[in-house]
């Protein structure tokens, strides 16, 4: 019987990302891309980690907390080309002298600009699903290895790996993971926001409005410099309302009227039990804190700023 012919699946993706940015999410959020019906254990894969060295492993975790060592790192060049191995056979054990995963990223010719996005390619040699001695549970989609599932990389960077760090692409990175909205999330965003920055505006203006009445309750409640404080809460409140109705900055604006309402909530909400002081403030506070883990939504001007961000340049 003669052995069959190892089979090569190579597959290529140029993306328009610095290659800093490339190599970063490809092995940062390996676990991102990586299809989680492609599963060799028991129980569900609760997280796919990449180790960034040499000799480290890309191994999979169930939520049973068993794991599947799967692949070796044999290179680990960043941020221009990582090897590893693809250790899987159809015993379903690890292999030496396998045929390596390879990604290799270089950056193309550059044009005028320095800041101008390189392109990173990816390449991937491995044997097909059919001679692993099983397919990946349920629907079988297109194995690929996309680089940017999302248009913005991890903004942290791991200092231990080898990579060179570079303050303004990190600075870049944490503020537009600051602006980008939380995916699946539908109109919900846009709802809470223009629903809690159009409340938080006109509760702000009773601040200015009814000034002494307001300045005797803080009194009640313990405020120190009630006088102050009446303006300093009429403010935040406004300027968050403002912000959050449309969508500017808007996690840093739930972060300070999260705490905003909190605070009332500990003052004017523990000696004024009624529904303006404790149902509105906690409905505020819900708001604030949903719109800090989402972000943004649709037909803000986070989103507009990250497309811009992230949208290729010509020259």
């Amino acid at each position: 019987m003669t052995q069959a012919a190892t089979a090569v699946v190579r597959k290529e993706i140029v993306v328009e990302a610095p290659i800093e940015r490339a190599f970063s999410v490809f092995t940062d959020r390996f676990g991102d891309f990586k299809p989680p019906e492609h599963n060799l254990l028991r129980a569900p894969i609760a997280q796919t980690v990449f180790e960034p060295r040499v000799g480290g492993h890309i191994y999979d975790r169930a939520e049973d907390g068993s794991e599947c060592r799967w692949a070796r790192i044999l290179t680990y060049e960043p941020p221009t080309r990582v090897v590893f191995s693809w250790d899987i056979g159809p015993d379903v054990a690890a292999r030496d002298g396998t045929r390596p995963c390879q990604r290799s990223g270089r950056a193309l010719r550059r044009r005028r600009s320095p800041a101008h996005p390189s392109r990173a390619r990816t390449s991937q040699h491995r044997p097909p699903w059919s001679r692993l001695g099983r397919r990946p549970r349920g629907r079988r989609r297109r194995r690929r290895l996309a680089l940017v599932p999302h248009p913005v990389c991890r903004a942290s960077h791991r200092l231990t790996n080898g990579a060179p760090y570079d303050p303004i692409v990190g600075a870049r990175g944490a503020a537009l993971e600051v602006l980008t909205t939380r995916r699946g999330l539908g109109w919900w965003p846009l709802v809470v926001r223009v629903a809690a920055g159009v409340t938080l505006i006109v509760v702000s203006l009773s601040k200015f409005t009814r000034h002494e009445a307001l300045v005797d309750s803080f009194e009640r409640y313990g405020v120190p410099l009630p006088d102050a404080s009446v303006y300093v809460a009429g403010a935040v409140e406004l300027g968050g309302g403002l912000l959050l109705l449309v969508g500017l900055v808007t996690r840093v604006a739930a972060a300070v009227v999260a705490i905003n309402m909190a605070v009332a909530l500990l003052t004017g909400g523990r000696v004024d039990v009624d529904l303006y002081h404790v149902g509105l403030g906690t409905v505020l506070l819900i708001a604030a804190l949903f719109l800090l883990w989402a972000g943004g939504g649709p037909w803000s001007v986070d989103e507009r700023l990250v497309a811009t961000a992230t949208r290729p340049q010509t020259t």
